[in-house]
């Protein structure tokens, strides 16, 4: 309390997509225009977090995801496999960070369409599978997979958990499994 009262607390808002486009191009230049908006959609707004995104392979792994959830309850198990070998990798940190902030972005659209409140999607395909997810459970389903997700990577880092099977875990759970 003595040290938070000495500090004031400043909440920055997204940038706009334009301003956002600007700094993208100003601080890489090698990042294509066209992938400026599944950026700006992926990292909410925050260039920092699109260029952290961009370099770990934030992008592919949140579509791999989307794929691997496409036909859910049913899993494509080689392509999950391919994504979990990916984001798991021990030897990648940021890639483990960048499927963590896929996963979560998630489950946060789907709860955000299962309240009917519109959301920006990176692209139709997108759209097309978090629809689909919201309608298959409730969203007390989603909401409680959600904080099962957070309190396992908190456990992931803090007891060095397995990543692959955290992972395989929260697809199983995200699919209806049992949550435990």
């Amino acid at each position: 309390p003595t040290i938070r009262s000495r500090f004031r607390r400043l909440t920055f808002q997204p940038l706009s997509p334009e301003h956002f486009n600007q700094v993208i191009a100003l601080v890489d230049p090698s990042i294509p225009e066209n992938e400026f908006h599944g950026l700006y959609e992926l990292s909410f707004g925050s260039p920092g977090l699109a260029l952290k995104l961009k370099a770990s392979k934030g992008e592919l792994l949140y579509q791999q995801l989307l794929s691997v959830l496409s036909e859910a309850p049913h899993m494509n198990a080689k392509e999950a496999n391919s994504m979990i070998q990916l984001a798991a990798d021990a030897r990648k940190p940021d890639a483990w960070f960048s499927w963590k902030h896929g996963w979560d972005k998630m489950l946060q659209q789907v709860i955000l369409l299962q309240a009917q409140i519109d959301i920006s999607a990176t692209s139709a395909d997108e759209s097309r599978v978090l629809t689909r997810l919201s309608s298959q459970f409730s969203r007390d389903h989603w909401q409680r997979v959600r904080e099962f997700s957070h309190r396992w990577f908190a456990d992931t880092e803090i007891l060095h958990m397995d990543r692959k099977h955290v992972i395989h875990s929260l697809l199983n759970a995200s699919c209806g499994a049992r949550m435990e």
